[in-house]
């Protein structure tokens, strides 16, 4: 077994108060630093989708005279 004493007389502190940084922990670091995107696999890039065109619906013949469907 290990003999341990308590020592007594000797602060464990310095006489000043502690060191801390002037700032907060939670605040934003200062600098050109920009923050990282969320762990993981970078999410997958999505093809642009037309806009849905109601005056010709797909697949559907067109009641309108001279619809074009890719004018939509």
């Amino acid at each position: 077994m290990q003999n341990t004493e308590m020592r007594l007389g000797e602060p464990d502190c310095g006489e000043g108060p502690p060191d801390w940084p002037c700032r907060s922990p939670c605040e934003a670091p200062k600098g050109p630093c920009t923050p990282e995107g969320p762990p993981g696999y970078p999410s997958k890039p999505r093809p642009e989708k037309k806009p849905f065109c109601v005056k010709c619906p797909p697949k559907k013949p067109c009641r309108l005279k001279n619809c074009d469907p890719d004018s939509c």
